[in-house]
């Protein structure tokens, strides 16, 4: 049996070597409160497993919302290409042409599918915004006849919350989470926003599901039934506390 201050040493030293990659200062955001070395490298782990399957759902809450949208935007300018229809503002407008000029560079044919494929989550959460095109352009074509651009957006988004108020809250908070998965920052004791907001981690989980059932229940049911994350959250910080002690050695 190995003895208890050896294992702490290998901990310990195991610890430190990570620190040469990762720098002290971003690992020591995983150490719990009151945590020793195992706690603050199992939580590294554990979060980035977590981290790495929440971008199964996320990536269909992208694909649905934009093609949602692009539905939508369809419908209300009357043409596919509604970006060209439509008033935008500088910033949006260097969007689309951005994504134009990354289409024409792979020699490909700029048409409205690939135009739409090659725009950020970011730009599709925007759109949903009072601050989208020019004097409160989104908040205009949003909001008339009951929010029902927003139905063909989100054809089953219930009531009370078919509107755009909602949805546009709804998506930033998941691109909130998108984003701190993407840098690798800490989501294992779920996210807590500017305004106080906190969302443990199964709400938020929940609120993919909702998202991508709010425009296609079908791909939605697909997420849940191939989606990695419910095990790897259930699993939880025990499950790779005994992967790291099996790693290096220790009981």
């Amino acid at each position: 049996m190995a003895h208890p201050d050896a294992d702490e040493q290998k901990i310990a030293d195991y610890a430190r070597a990570l620190e040469t990659v990762l720098a002290p200062d971003r690992l020591a955001a995983y150490r719990p409160s009151g945590g020793d070395d195992l706690a603050m490298v199992t939580s590294y782990f554990w979060n980035a497993a977590l981290s790495r399957d929440l971008h199964f759902g996320l990536g269909a809450v992208e694909v649905s919302v934009r093609n949602g949208i692009h539905r939508a935007l369809s419908t209300h300018a009357g043409h596919f290409d509604w970006y060209d229809h439509v008033p935008l503002l500088p910033r949006e407008r260097r969007r689309i042409d951005d994504a134009k000029d990354t289409i024409r560079k792979s020699g490909k044919s700029v048409i409205p599918g690939r135009v739409v494929a090659g725009d950020m989550f970011d730009f599709w959460t925007s759109i949903l915004s009072t601050g989208f095109g020019p004097n409160g352009y989104g908040a205009t074509i949003w909001s008339p006849n009951s929010a029902a651009l927003i139905r063909v957006a989100f054809p089953y988004l219930q009531p009370p919350n078919d509107n755009r108020s909602f949805a546009h809250d709804r998506l930033n908070v998941l691109r909130l989470l998108r984003n701190r998965t993407s840098h690798h920052e800490p989501v294992w004791q779920g996210m807590k926003l500017r305004d106080g907001r906190s969302f443990p981690l199964a709400n938020l989980y929940a609120d993919i599901l909702d998202a991508i059932g709010c425009v296609s229940p079908a791909l939605r049911d697909s997420v849940v039934a191939y989606d990695p994350f419910p095990i790897t959250l259930h699993n939880g910080f025990a499950d790779h506390e005994r992967k790291i002690k099996r790693h290096i050695g220790i009981a």
